[in-house]
């Protein structure tokens, strides 16, 4: 694929580490990021614990990389209608001020329905929640 397709999603999605301390969240998509990724402004609001580790190279799109130093949470996030996605988010900045980013790992995972048009997202098969 030649360069990258991103959406910022206006969505009602909420992350948390315990879901008595849940925050809602607004989304940056972008299928050129290989990792999920979260604000530091964020990991400081809902007191996740930063583990701290080696250098890493981070493919931005449009082949474009960045090393930075791997620092990473355990979060949980839940977009409506989808399953909720608990793991490993890389502590980044996120572009356009939202405060995650969700690269690859994820798309791969949910494999969507995106409207990369309008932002519209939509899961391909219905979760009951």
């Amino acid at each position: 694929m030649q360069g990258a397709v991103n959406a910022i999603l206006e969505t009602e999605a909420r992350a948390f580490k315990k879901e008595d301390q849940e925050r809602p969240v607004t989304i940056f998509i972008d299928n050129g990021r290989s990792l999920n990724g979260v604000t530091e402004e964020l990991v400081e609001k809902l007191e996740l614990d930063v583990i701290e580790g080696d250098m890493m190279q981070i493919d931005l799109g449009y082949d474009q990389v960045v090393h930075r130093p791997r620092r990473t949470v355990e979060m949980s996030l839940q977009l409506p209608g989808f399953p909720l996605t608990t793991g490993t988010f890389q502590v980044m900045p996120v572009p356009e001020g939202k405060d995650t980013v969700l690269g690859m790992i994820w798309l791969r995972g949910q494999n969507p329905n995106i409207d990369w048009s309008t932002g519209q997202i939509a899961p391909r098969i219905k979760v009951r929640l």
